[in-house]
Parts: structure tokens; sequence; C-alpha cells
């Protein structure tokens, strides 16, 4: 009840009297409130005794003689037998003074309570110390087990033991409603809410497990801990093993097109019937940190499991990422039992280079090279036995200033690299480069490379758009600067673009390297050169599993 309604209505009635009053009247008496105190306006509340109830715990309305208007205050709230209890949810009714305790989060233990309250009015507050005695006794519930400690099998499923309850209460009837839950409970153990059943299912871990329960009544809540301690069994053990069936795997060695099938794993205390490889992000990335440099990637169809006996197969040309790869394995047995042995089997993968490159050329000559003006007139790109700044064969590109630079705008040299063999799985190609007279001629123009593959004899088409991209005019494996005050016969005063690598692709018959240079910028200065110097093409093929 609002206190300025009470307060109103004595000014108003105060007002109305004076009005309608004769003049000749004596003058009415300003109303005023009683001064209230604790010896003649007493306070009595009924004490109570509860047990600790999850929900609300109320006092009744107390009885008092209080003049209107008036309203109660909750002043303080102490536990006279030290027990523990949230002040904070303490509450009191202003208007009916009724004092509740709000236990939803089960806050309040054993012990009495004493609360003190204010009555207040326009003439301040009178204070009834200890007005209320609350008195919380302990919930009437025994909790019981079957079994306090139980051992069962890694793969073991079922009850392990059950909970109950005994009413203690005087009357034996004073618990109408119990439900059961597990606090924290392990992983693979559940408890039926109802009877009291705790279960194990998948996925437990091996060694002690302990259970720590609520009971959950009409009259409070009991926890009990570690009410309950299953000890899991071992959990079963596998091996890779070599070929020979005994010798453990370490890892296996394979080119990224090695196909390879592991032998039949050695496992103990299970007996799969399923398998599922578990694979690292280095192979399967569905969701790729671009801000890494990740990409996404699965190379998940190119490994199978044979079932049951978990041998691992690697399909012939995967072309698996380089580096180490280690693959976990999840096996199921006939009753549905899953479990996952980690980090099991790593295959390294690793490109093996020929020692005898294919291909090799100081440029002395032009076997299996061929110069393409493909907008330019044949003095933009020649070759040349004896380079006049580098004092040794080479292939120039060379603009000039002036009319006579006009059309020299795009040129490729072409080196042609038949795939004689179909073990070829890769190619890579070294070449070295320089350009000058100054570092505007860079700006001026764009140096790329580029690789064809052809399943046939046939000349490649001489269209760029047709050729496969590898180093664009942004690539950093370019020299950046004019290297004209330093070249020389001395090929470590090239730069050396190294390693360019091109999987080669089935069915080709011939592979093609295209090393572009052509006009971006006409802005005066355009003139300059760009040598080429040393062709190398070295070649990758798969190589029979090694293991370790």
């Amino acid at each position: 009840m609002n206190i300025s309604k009470y307060l109103l209505s004595p000014l108003l009635l105060s007002i109305f009297l004076f009005i309608g009053c004769d003049e000749s009247e004596e003058d009415v008496q300003r109303y005023e409130q009683e001064v209230l105190t604790v010896s003649d306006n007493p306070l009595t509340y009924t004490n109570l005794t509860s047990y600790p109830i999850v929900g609300a715990i109320t006092s009744s309305v107390p009885a008092g003689d209080f003049e209107t208007p008036y309203r109660y205050r909750l002043l303080n709230a102490t536990s006279t037998t030290g027990s523990s209890f949230n002040k904070a949810v303490f509450a009191i009714n202003v208007d009916t003074g009724a004092i509740v305790y709000g236990n939803a989060g089960n806050t309040i233990s054993t012990g009495v309570y004493s609360l003190d309250v204010g009555v207040t009015n326009s003439n301040g507050m009178a204070v009834y110390e200890g007005a209320f005695e609350l008195t919380i006794i302990e919930v009437p519930v025994q909790v019981n087990i079957d079994a306090a400690q139980v051992n069962a099998g890694i793969f073991e499923q079922g009850v392990m033991a059950t909970v109950s309850y005994t009413d203690t209460s005087a009357s034996g009837s004073d618990v109408t409603s119990v439900s059961y839950a597990l606090v924290d409970a392990p992983v693979g153990f559940t408890i039926n809410v109802t009877t009291g059943a705790i279960s194990k299912g998948n996925g437990a871990v091996s060694g002690p497990n302990q259970l720590t329960v609520r009971v959950t009544t009409n009259t409070g809540v009991i926890i009990v801990q570690n009410i309950l301690t299953v000890v899991v069994g071992a959990p079963p053990t596998l091996q890779m093993v070599q070929k020979d069936g005994t010798t453990a795997l370490t890892k296996a060695v394979v080119s990224p097109f090695t196909a390879y099938t592991t032998a039949a794993p050695v496992v103990d205390g299970m007996s799969p019937t399923q398998w599922e490889i578990v694979f690292p992000k280095s192979l399967v990335n569905s969701n790729p940190d671009v801000a890494a440099g990740e990409t996404a990637i699965d190379f998940s169809s190119s490994f199978s499991v044979e079932e049951p006996s978990g041998k691992v197969t690697v399909a012939a040309d995967a072309g698996l990422p380089g580096g180490l790869h280690t693959l976990s394995l999840k096996a199921t047995n006939a009753t549905a039992s899953e479990f996952t042995f980690e980090d099991v089997l790593t295959i390294e993968v690793e490109s093996r280079w020929e020692t005898t490159p294919i291909y090799e050329n100081d440029l002395s000559n032009l076997d299996q090279i061929t110069l393409h003006h493909l907008d330019s007139p044949a003095t933009y790109l020649a070759s040349t036995a004896n380079h006049g700044k580098a004092n040794a064969p080479a292939i120039k590109f060379q603009t000039l200033n002036g009319a006579n630079n006009a059309d020299r705008k795009d040129a490729a040299v072409e080196l042609k690299i038949p795939i004689t063999d179909a073990t070829f799985k890769n190619v890579r190609f070294t070449f070295y480069e320089a350009f000058g007279y100054n570092n505007f001629f860079n700006q001026r123009h764009a140096r790329e490379l580029y690789s064809y593959q052809a399943t046939d004899n046939a000349a490649p088409p001489l269209t760029p758009d047709s050729w496969n991209i590898m180093m664009d005019i942004t690539d950093s494996s370019w020299s950046g600067t004019s290297r004209w005050g330093s070249i020389g016969a001395d090929i470590s005063t090239f730069s050396k673009v190294e390693n360019k690598v091109v999987d080669i692709a089935p069915g080709t018959q011939n592979l093609y390297f295209f090393l572009r240079l052509h006009r971006v910028d006409d802005t005066h200065p355009t003139q300059g050169q760009w040598l080429l110097r040393n062709f190398l093409v070295e070649v990758s093929k798969a190589f029979a599993a090694e293991e370790y």
C-alpha cells in the first residue's frame, strides 16, 4: 500500500474542515501521527520451523497495534548458530510484514536465524530486534546406495548401482516427492531421475570415476559427495606394425604419389568390426584460417580402411601434401562400443628428385627452345652466344627509346620438355635472370612464367590465356632491382629462380614452360634488357613406401 495515499487522506480532511468551518469556530488542530515505540506498539510474529525447501520459506503475517499509515522494513538477519545463508534473499512484504527467504538456489543451511524488523510512519521508526525467528531443520532423508564401489570393463554398459532414500521424518511420510541427478558427472555416466539407477555408457575414462548425487525432495535438497566409485578397466591398445607383422611401425615414408597399404594393426582388449580414420588438419581442413595462410583441403578420399582387419591404404597418385601427417583410428566393436586410438599412424610425405636432370642448358644452344614474338619484331627477343655485359650465353629481351621501341610489346621463350616416362610425377624448373639498365624497366614490363601440358605432339597454343600461370608480375621470386652494374660471367651475379614445380597430369606427352615479357606501361623511359641464363629441369618419381 502506498504511504503517500495514507498521509494524504488526513491532510485533505483537515483542509475540508478548515474551509467548511465558520470563522468564529475554534482553530482545528493539525493531525499528527503517534510516535511509534516498541513498548506502546507491540509487534508479534509466530516463529517458524521449516525444512530447507527449494523455493519460498514464508512466515505468517505478524500481529501489531499501529495507527495507519505504516510500513514494515527488514533491518537485519543473523544466524545465532553460525549457519550459512544468503542475507540478500531475505525479504519482507512492506504492507503485511510477512517475511520470506527465497531458497530457489538451496542456499540456507540448518540452524536458527534471527531477524530485526522496523515499523515506520511519518514520525519515525520503531525497531524490533529479534522480532522473528526461523529455524531450519535437516531434510528428513537418508540417502542409500546398494554398492559403494563397482569395477567395470571399458566397454561394459548398463546399471552400475542404484541410489534410494529413507524418509526419516517423525511421521515417516513428510517426503512426498524425490528426484535424482548427478553433479558434474564424469563422461559416460547417467542417472535415472526417477529410479536413481546409475548407468555407464560409452566414453567412460579408465580408472576410478567418482560420482556425486543430488537428491531433490519436497523438503529440500541433499548432495552426497562421492557416493559411488566406478573403477573402469584399462582401455584397449593398438600397435601399428610393419609388413612383417611384428616390428612396430614408427612411420611410413612415401612420395605424394606412392600407393601404400599398412599391415593389420595389433589390437588388444577389443575386437573391432568397423574403422574410421580421424584425419589431421594437414590432410582435411574444411574451415581454414585464411589469415594464417591456410586453405581448404580434403584428402580423405585418398585413404581407406579394410574391415575388420584395420589395414590402412593410401591410394596411388593422391598428390598428398609434403610433411608429417599423423592419423588417429576410431574403432567400433559388435556392440557399437567405440574407441579412438589417438595418433597411431604417422605418414611422412616427401618428394625425391632424380640426381640426373632431364634437361640442362647454359643457353649456348637453343635445343628444345623456341623464341616467340607474340606482339613484337624479331629484334625484341633474341639469343646471343656471348652477351656484351654478361660475357656469357644468354637470351635477351631488349627495348629502346623512341620510334624503334613502339612495337616491342610482347614475346615469350618456350622450353619443351618431352615426358618420356609415365612414372614422372613432378617436374621442377630452375633458371637465372637479371634486368637493367635501371629500375624503370621493371616498372614498365611484366615478367611471367607459365606451364602448359599436352597429350600429343601438336604445337602448343601461342595465347597466354591458354597457359597455366606459375609466377605473375607480383611474385617475390623475381629480382626486384636492376643488376646491370654487377652482372658478369659468374652465374651468381644473376638472380636464381629455383624449383618451380609442376604436377604432371596423367597422359601428358609434352610439358612446356613459357617465360614471357610484355609491356604494361608506355611511360618514358622504357629502355632496358631482361636476360635469361642456365635452364635446369629435374624430375621426381613415385618411390616404394619405406617403413621405419
